[in-house]
């Protein structure tokens, strides 16, 4: 088998094409594992890019059309759209905010504002709004 990889910026997302005479078990297993990967988030890390696995990531937020994307103890910045989250991380992840994106493997606990908000409290310790138009009582 051989393997050929081509770099081409104008697109936005990887894809694998796998070109063979016929469909058999190898082609199936390929198939298969490509498949399984978990998508993986580009953020902005000093001069260079770094990949985190939706697994690392506490909460998304979109501040002035850059997405701040919050880890246990980190904050990187990413080009990514927030209607990309959802899509990119699966169903993990619920919307609190016009703005926000929060890993709810990571909620520790939400508790009622004076001013009709709930506030959540992430399991790093860091806190965020939920707001009236996207919690139901």
């Amino acid at each position: 088998m051989k393997v050929k990889i081509t770099i081409d910026t104008s697109i936005e997302e990887m894809y694998i094409e796998v070109h063979t005479p016929k469909i058999n078990e190898e082609v199936h297993q390929i198939e298969a594992y490509f498949q399984d990967l978990k998508p993986l988030f580009p953020v902005k890390f000093e001069d260079t890019i770094k990949v985190l696995k939706p697994q690392d990531i506490y909460l998304v937020k979109s501040i002035e059309g850059v997405l701040h994307v919050e880890t246990k103890n980190d904050v990187f910045y990413s080009n990514k759209k927030l209607y990309e989250v959802p899509i990119m991380m699966g169903s993990t992840f619920l919307r609190i905010s016009k703005n926000t994106y929060m890993n709810l493997d990571y909620l520790d606990s939400v508790e009622a504002t004076f001013s009709g908000m709930m506030k959540v409290k992430l399991t790093n310790g860091k806190t965020d709004y939920i707001s009236r138009i996207h919690y139901e009582n």
